[in-house]
């Protein structure tokens, strides 16, 4: 513990950006992992996959990965909030931080991603998705066309 309580306070905040951050990537990772064993053991177990493996395989992944997409938007507005206050402590106390660089110079040389990471998962997801629910209409499509791979 510090002296100052403002300082005490901005390293909370610092460190509650960190422990969003680092959920966020956590449960991710677990999540987008887990969807992509589920279709690695859908694709791999059998010789032949069913429309309805697929479509159930998409429909889980999708459910999932769309909770993910919720979770990550709610804790970087959580994380928004945060940041807001430490841009106050920032401004009111401007040489007792001690900081190389403030969270004003951070966000204007691009150092800031907050909405950066927001966009980066939804690609992610959304590339995922896509593909997981292109295979589903490949493998719909696939007896109705003769080109089934056996």
């Amino acid at each position: 513990m510090t002296d100052n309580p403002v300082l005490e306070e901005y390293k909370l905040c610092h460190a509650a950006l960190r422990n969003l951050d680092e959920q966020n990537w956590n449960l991710g990772s677990f999540l987008f992992g887990g969807s992509l064993a589920a279709a690695g053991f859908v694709l791999g177990l059998s010789t032949h996959v069913t429309f309805g493996r697929m479509l159930g395989l998409s429909v889980l992944s999708t459910i999932l990965l769309f909770g993910l997409l919720l979770y990550v938007w709610r804790n970087a507005s959580v994380a928004d909030v945060i940041r807001q206050r430490m841009f106050v402590i920032e401004i009111a106390n401007p040489n007792q931080l001690g900081l190389e660089t403030s969270l004003d110079q951070a966000r204007r040389t691009g150092r800031f991603f907050g909405v950066k990471q927001r966009y980066l998962y939804a690609g992610m997801i959304v590339l995922y998705l896509g593909a997981l629910w292109f295979g589903t209409f490949l493998v719909w499509q696939c007896p109705l066309t003769g080109l089934c791979l056996r």
